[in-house]
Order: C-alpha cells, then sequence, then structure tokens
C-alpha cells in the first residue's frame, strides 16, 4: 500500500504521450518490474484507482489493458477497483499529492525555444488535436517539441526524487513509449490475434467471439471492479500454470459485491 510501499513518479508530454488504460498498465508494469528487480513478481494484483475514463472499470479499453497487464504479468488473480466518481479522496495513494506538492513549491515553468518555423506553426495550433496534426505535418515540429520540454521534465525528475517518504526517496521513471505499450497489447493475441489497439471499445469487443468468451470464463465485471483469475483448466488455451500453492489457490474466489447492511452502511466480508 501507499503507506508501506514505493512511491513511483512519471512526467509525461501531454501531446505526444496522452494518457490510456494501456499506458496507464505500461507504466504500472514497468514500475512492479523495477520494484521486484531480480524478484518474482507477486501472484496477486490487486489495483485501486480513481475513477477517471482511464480507469472506469466498464470501458472496454480499460478491461483489455487489465487483461493485457494480468497475461503479461502472469498474475492468478488481478482486482482492479475503482473509486466512485467525485470519491477519489477515498484513494490513500491520492495523499502523496500533498508530498508532491512540496516538491513543487515556487516552481516556474518555461519551455525551451523552437526554431522560428517551429514556432510559428505552433502558435497557428489552438487545441492539442490541432498540435498533433500540425505534428504529423511536419517532422521537426515533433522532435524540436519534445525537446523543448526535455529541461522541463528533467527539473521535475529532479525536484521529484528529492523528496522522501518513510526515508524512502521517491523514483522517477521515464513514460512508456510506443513500443513497449505494443509489446503490452502484443500479449492479448494469446487470446484473440486479430484485435487491434485502437478497437476496443464494448461494441468492438463482441466482435471477437474468443476474447468475449475469456471474459465471460475467466473475468468478473462490475461496475466499479474489474476482476481476473486463472481458471485452472488442464485443457485451457489462455492460462500458464498456477503459481500460488495449489491449496492455496483453490481457496481464491472473486471479491464479492458489496451488500448493503443498517444503518446506511455494507455487511462486512466474511
Amino acid at each position: 500500500s501507499f503507506y508501506n510501499g514505493q512511491v513511483f513518479v512519471s512526467y509525461k508530454d501531454t501531446v505526444f504521450e496522452p494518457s490510456s488504460a494501456i499506458r496507464h498498465s505500461a507504466e504500472f508494469l514497468n514500475a512492479l518490474n523495477v520494484q521486484y528487480e531480480h524478484q518474482i513478481l507477486p501472484p496477486i494484483l490487486c489495483l485501486y484507482t480513481d475513477g477517471g475514463p482511464d480507469h472506469r472499470c466498464n470501458y472496454g479499453s480499460v478491461q483489455i489493458a487489465l487483461i493485457c497487464l494480468f497475461l503479461c504479468g502472469d498474475f492468478d488473480l488481478l482486482i482492479a477497483v475503482r473509486t466512485a466518481p467525485n470519491h477519489s479522496w477515498t484513494n490513500p495513494a491520492e495523499r502523496v499529492m500533498s508530498t508532491l506538492n512540496i516538491g513543487l513549491q515556487g516552481v516556474a515553468l518555461k519551455r525551451d525555444q523552437m526554431s522560428p518555423g517551429s514556432e510559428a506553426l505552433f502558435e497557428t495550433a489552438n487545441t492539442l488535436d490541432d498540435i498533433r496534426k500540425k505534428a504529423q505535418e511536419s517532422n521537426e515540429l515533433t522532435s524540436e517539441l519534445k525537446e523543448s520540454i526535455t529541461n522541463i521534465q528533467n527539473l521535475l525528475n529532479n525536484r521529484t526524487e528529492r523528496l522522501l517518504f518513510k526515508d524512502k526517496k521517491f523514483r522517477c521513471h521515464e513514460p512508456a513509449n510506443e513500443e513497449r505499450i505494443a509489446a503490452l497489447f502484443e500479449s492479448i493475441s494469446d487470446i484473440d490475434s486479430t484485435l487491434r489497439i485502437e478497437e476496443t471499445t464494448q461494441a468492438q469487443i463482441r466482435r471477437h467471439p474468443t476474447l468475449v468468451e475469456f471474459i465471460n470464463t475467466h473475468c468478473r465485471a462490475r461496475a466499479y471492479s474489474f476482476q481476473i483469475k486463472k481458471c485452472n483448466n488442464p485443457t485451457c488455451l489462455y492460462c500458464k500454470p498456477i503459481r500460488l500453492p495449489l491449496s492455496e489457490f483453490n481457496t481464491l474466489s472473486f471479491l464479492p459485491d458489496p451488500i448493503p447492511s443498517q444503518g446506511n452502511l455494507f455487511s462486512s466480508y466474511n
């Protein structure tokens, strides 16, 4: 948990590294590999995130990203839970923001100047989509724009890595690049090799019968959670061997649904 774990931070380029569910999964897997370097990843992974669109468990793109993370990390069980809308304050990891703010106090940021041609082209763009379209037309704008914020990212990384939580320094890592994202997405080809990274809405997923079958037999989807579990079926074409002792795995079950109790409360989990 946040209270006794390692804090990882990455500063992304909003133009060329937009937030997405598959990018988050790639970066989270990278953080796990760094944290458990020279070790085996835990067999069970539990995620608790805010309720933003990149973490909304009933979105097809989020479910696909979590399945990719499950397969690539070879987890026996993956549980992803999101907070209700406007309730991200209930996520303990959000409280690290107060410490991050200390590192950013008194900081003014300004990107480096680009060439006159790139600056003129950049000034004609009013939105992020406009900037991306201009960048597709000009390789110079793409490279110069990325280079112009490099010093900003280095400054933020330097200040962030001077922060401490329980005597542990914060760790910064590079945002996931397209190659790393593609490598993570490639893991789902074990289930359906025809799925494309740009076709992950619920309507598009329903056109892939083998993927739908996997979700029906290995996953549990709820409004605020999405869970994936190995089936321990020797004939299963998708699951790798169980990593937990079989006696422990047989006691595992999906996280149960909340059951209302008296006094506007929920019953305790058994």
